[in-house]
């Protein structure tokens, strides 16, 4: 499709709001080889509402020239839910009441067991944020029963340093999970009170260090409701680029979470709708 001269056909903000949007400019970036962050912006922006059907096709034969029909799949298990942080969103925060558990070494291995019989391959293993008792060694020592059982295991856990994921990642840990949550970083500040994860920089730039390290694989998301969801998006479009562009031989999988109903008063500022997901 060509552009028409001396038009602009999509006007994106610098935090990734689009201002404005041409239909044109969406049909563009559903069938552009390589879309940009503008690409992406236009079809996250009302005009690309109307054109849904046009990018799920496109979707579906991208996805069938890369995968075919394969689906993946595996078994998320929390190895303990104590945590120090202070998330206003999440119902595992430090002030929240509810019942804390962490497997013992024989708990776990049932639970690696369990999970092997019902013909998983891949788990991810979760914590809180670092705790005294649920630390760095503690996550370490999960890893190297999990790898007992399973061809692939990563973690879902707090910012750890180079020389961490470089332990995790001689243990046999194939990659980490970690969600910024929201790019917005005044907003961050606001919902995240105490802990490591209330130092923004160093919870963004995690997965760098994890990648540097030499993990073969990082996923990323935001939780779509607590900034604009088109922004935040924008922003992690951007982020995932940057990795690709420089650590090229690695994996990077993206995550779309909501917040949903949790124990305490939250209430997410953003409504966002099946269809918008």
């Amino acid at each position: 499709m060509k552009k028409t001269p001396g038009k602009k056909l999509v006007s994106v903000t610098r935090s990734g709001t689009v201002t404005s949007c041409a239909h044109a400019a969406v049909e563009q970036a559903i069938y552009t080889d390589a879309p940009g962050a503008a690409d992406f912006a236009a079809m996250l922006s009302p005009a690309g509402d109307e054109l849904l059907e046009e990018m799920a096709q496109r979707a579906q034969s991208l996805t069938m020239r890369h995968f075919g029909r394969t689906v993946g799949l595996y078994v998320p298990l929390y190895v303990s839910n104590y945590c120090t942080g202070g998330c206003s969103y999440c119902g595992f925060a430090l002030d929240r009441e509810q019942p804390r558990k962490r497997l013992a070494k024989n708990e776990l291995i049932a639970e690696c067991r369990s999970i092997k019989k019902l013909g998983f391959e891949d788990v991810l293993l979760l914590t809180g944020d670092r705790c005294r008792s649920d630390d760095f060694e503690f996550l370490l020592s999960c890893v190297e029963t999990s790898v007992q059982y399973f061809h692939n295991v990563t973690v879902e856990s707090f910012a750890m340093t180079a020389d961490e994921y470089a332990r995790l990642e001689k243990a046999g840990c194939g990659g980490i999970t970690i969600y910024q949550e929201t790019y917005d970083q005044i907003l961050y500040r606001i919902l995240h009170k105490r802990g490591e994860k209330s130092n923004y920089q160093w919870r963004i730039e995690a997965p760098e260090r994890a990648l540097a390290a030499g993990l073969r694989t990082v996923g990323l998301g935001v939780l779509l409701g607590l900034a604009d969801p088109v922004s935040d998006l924008g922003c992690l479009f951007r982020h995932v680029g940057r990795l690709r562009k420089k650590y090229w031989q690695g994996g990077i999988m993206v995550s779309f979470p909501r917040v949903c109903a949790q124990f305490g008063d939250y209430r997410p500022p953003y409504e966002v709708s099946d269809r918008f997901l």
